[in-house]
């Protein structure tokens, strides 16, 4: 090539090739704004109107969710997010932070403690939040003091489906609030103590789902039965008994026919012996308490038995320190699907496994049961042989679970259709165990060294 050409060529490549990122089109431009988060955008967006636009159109728009994090979201941050994320998203999730958490540092915080744990936010943070958030369905707002913004968010309020204010601070006050939505049918209040049910009066009656752990005077308040009479399409619910429930409100549980998902927690007593729950559609079920509630004995292990006389149950899980009759109990269930025992039942026993009913065996895939030394090797290799459906077995902190359980698994899991997940962490089983598995197992057995209860 002669040298003159050689120079023209350079010449027209330089000037093909752009000098600047503003030379890119606007396709090559948002093939780069795709490796930056939404919060990079927010920055790189204000570097001229057209990067702006592309960003807008091509990002904020598609974006459903907004998630807040008091943990890194500074008073400037939330403003630029509610703005351009604001008008698109159809959830709002915000995540307050407590005052114990010692790795706090933004310097807009105020640093006003108040009784709940939490500090104060003021109210102008949230304020660009409830102007250009327009359209929200779902609102989750956890560990933030909400008692001063309400009436800033109450336009928010009428297009919601679904809200979950988590220890919140809330009263009855929140009830004038939520009445103005016609389409919310899942609530939930956990861990708002000063609740007092008052406000179910003025919900519309369409309630799906409720969550009221923690919420211990409203299961005190007729209220809360009143809501249970006119409120009978609510499917899930869940709840945390507190001293001496009137026996009238209990048995106002059983107006609730359509009750599908029922969770009792954080319980300081066992429901009154009077009350015989009666959900003959319930299909799952689970109890957890972290006293031993020797006083409720009787009414509990009476309250698990009159559930298993319905037989409706697929999902038990029991957690926590409750000492029950498993060995009656557990053979009235025959269509279980899941099972979980957690690590505090210690009296959980290799007989109470194998109670289980045969028929519950045919239909389970899914069975945790953690730190429970009483159930031996043995034992749960004659169990586990009589699930042919399970899927997925959690047996942490089983320590007397060896590799000679894997060995014995392996002959009757390999012709069947689906794939045992097995978390083992914390157990005798080791990991050159997965070696024998590939090669002996036809791709039937995962161990997995990470998993906790799913």
């Amino acid at each position: 090539m002669e040298p003159q050409e050689k120079k023209n060529r350079q010449e027209s490549i330089q000037e093909l090739s752009p000098k600047s990122i503003l030379d890119l089109n606007d396709d090559c431009l948002e093939e780069i704004f795709t490796n930056f988060s939404v919060r990079e955008l927010v920055e790189v967006d204000k570097v001229c109107p057209r990067f702006r636009s592309i960003i807008e159109q091509c990002f904020y728009k598609k974006e459903d969710v907004l998630d807040i994090n008091m943990k890194h979201d500074g008073k400037e941050v939330i403003a630029d997010l509610a703005e351009r994320l604001g008008p698109h998203v159809d959830t709002l999730d915000i995540t307050g932070r407590s005052v114990n958490d010692k790795l706090y540092t933004n310097s807009w915080w105020t640093g006003q403690k108040i009784d709940d744990g939490h500090e104060f936010i003021d109210v102008e943070t949230f304020k660009p939040l409830w102007i250009h958030c327009i359209k929200i369905e779902i609102l989750v707002i956890r560990d933030v003091d909400l008692r001063h913004h309400l009436e800033f968010m109450k336009e928010i309020f009428k297009s919601l489906e679904a809200a979950e204010f988590t220890s919140c601070q809330l009263t009855d006050e929140i009830g004038q609030y939520l009445g103005t939505s016609s389409k919310l049918d899942e609530l939930s209040l956990a861990g708002n103590p000063k609740i007092t049910g008052t406000f179910l009066a003025e919900l519309k009656n369409q309630l799906v789902a409720l969550d009221m752990r923690r919420c211990l005077k409203m299961m005190q308040d007729c209220s809360f039965g009143a809501f249970c009479k006119d409120n009978l399409k609510l499917e899930m619910l869940s709840l945390s008994l507190p001293p001496g429930p009137p026996d009238t409100t209990m048995r106002h549980l059983n107006e609730l026919k359509n009750l599908k998902w029922l969770r009792i927690v954080d319980s300081e007593l066992a429901p009154p012996s009077a009350f015989l729950p009666n959900f003959p559609n319930l299909k799952h079920l689970k109890i957890f308490a972290g006293n031993d509630l020797l006083d409720g004995l009787s009414s509990m292990n009476g309250f698990l038995d009159s559930v298993a006389d319905t037989d409706s149950v697929e999902d038990l899980r029991i957690d926590g320190s409750y000492h029950f009759h498993f060995d009656r109990i557990l053979p009235k269930f025959t269509k279980l699907v899941r099972f979980d025992i957690d690590m505090l039942l210690n009296d959980f026993e290799e007989s109470h496994l194998l109670a289980i009913n045969m028929e519950s065996r045919r239909t389970l895939e899914h069975l945790e049961i953690s730190k429970t030394d009483e159930v031996t090797e043995k034992g749960l290799l004659e169990f586990v042989k009589d699930c042919p459906k399970l899927k997925y077995l959690n047996i942490r902190l089983n320590d007397n679970i060896t590799n000679d359980f894997i060995y014995g698994l392996l002959p009757f899991v390999k012709d069947r259709p689906q794939c045992l997940e097995i978390c083992c962490n914390s157990t005798s089983i080791t990991e050159d165990m997965e070696e024998v598995v590939e090669l002996r197992g036809n791709g039937k057995i995962e161990l997995n060294w990470n998993l906790l209860n799913k």
